[in-house]
């Protein structure tokens, strides 16, 4: 029973965290902007392949052409639609994304509190690790960690979390501070004073005051998250099919000439625009939360 409650606790508090917010991101035009482009991309992901199912079979006779009402984007060098590589490559690329900032995320939130709540030597030493981690450079760390976890056993789940592994730190810092100052107001000294238990202190007073902050950094975690992503694709070290857009940047690149010939950089910008429109839509969303929970940022 006390496992229900909580879950309803938790379910309440993000539910009250996320319905005004919402109210007003749609009121400001970059957040509006960052929303449908984003939300765009989850149509595409999610609806897309089903509604133009690609056709991977080699057609030589349709090779390089160039975009065309036929080919919104073109052909690559097997005579596959481009157009239907980026639609069929984008569910690959957003779960993963999605599920490696759910992991930073929840790591983040769990180490940032507990120091922030405990102090004293835990503390002390989950602060040591944060700090660790922060020195590590983490593209290096991924590349070396998917090698010697091999190809065929990186999973997108054992791929997110090991993108996660240092990536969480610097959220951790920020947690912990945002809850160092919330601990001290009035409201949770009220509810520490009523003898409400640390369950109830942080989901009922402290979660909701941090859901501004974390929903801000998971959208920026999504970010790196797919930039990690398409960059260990590029380096063939995902066992995703063809249709991924590092895949697709690899074959512009070393199969296709698109640093040589001026013909065939079409293929190269494909997959380029594609990950730059989706990281903007990302940015816009960022920035119209922060406009949100911060008023002075409001556009009148």
């Amino acid at each position: 029973m006390a496992e229900i409650k909580n879950a309803k606790l938790l379910y309440k508090s993000i539910y009250s965290s996320i319905k005004e917010p919402l109210r007003l991101i749609i009121k400001d035009k970059r957040g509006l902007f960052g929303l449908g482009v984003t939300l765009g991309f989850v149509f595409l992901a999610t609806i897309g392949p089903l509604l133009f199912p690609i056709d991977l079979s080699v057609d030589l006779n349709k090779r390089w052409r160039s975009p065309s009402w036929e080919y919104p984007l073109g052909t690559d060098r097997y005579g596959r639609d481009m157009l239907k590589m980026v639609i069929a490559g984008a569910p690959g690329v957003l779960s993963v994304g999605a599920t490696a900032a759910f992991v930073i995320i929840s790591i983040g939130v769990i180490v940032g509190l507990i120091s922030g709540l405990v102090g004293g030597k835990v503390d002390t030493a989950l602060m040591f690790i944060t700090d660790i981690a922060l020195t590590i450079p983490s593209m290096v760390l991924i590349t070396v960690l998917a090698v010697f976890i091999g190809a065929r056993a990186l999973d997108p789940v054992t791929l997110a979390f090991i993108m996660s592994v240092t990536a969480w730190a610097g959220l951790a810092r920020g947690i912990r501070a945002q809850t160092l100052s919330i601990k001290e107001r009035k409201f949770v000294e009220a509810a520490t004073t009523l003898g409400l238990g640390k369950m109830h202190i942080i989901l009922r007073e402290l979660l909701p005051n941090l859901m501004n902050f974390v929903a801000i950094n998971y959208f920026w975690s999504v970010m790196g998250a797919i930039m990690a992503t398409v960059g260990l694709m590029f380096l063939g070290l995902i066992p995703f099919s063809q249709v991924n857009w590092g895949y697709m940047l690899n074959n512009a690149i070393a199969s296709s000439g698109a640093g040589m010939y001026s013909w065939a950089r079409y293929l190269l910008l494909v997959p380029v625009v594609t990950i730059i429109l989706l990281q903007t839509g990302f940015i816009y969303l960022a920035a119209g939360l922060e406009s949100v929970f911060n008023p002075r940022l409001r556009e009148d």
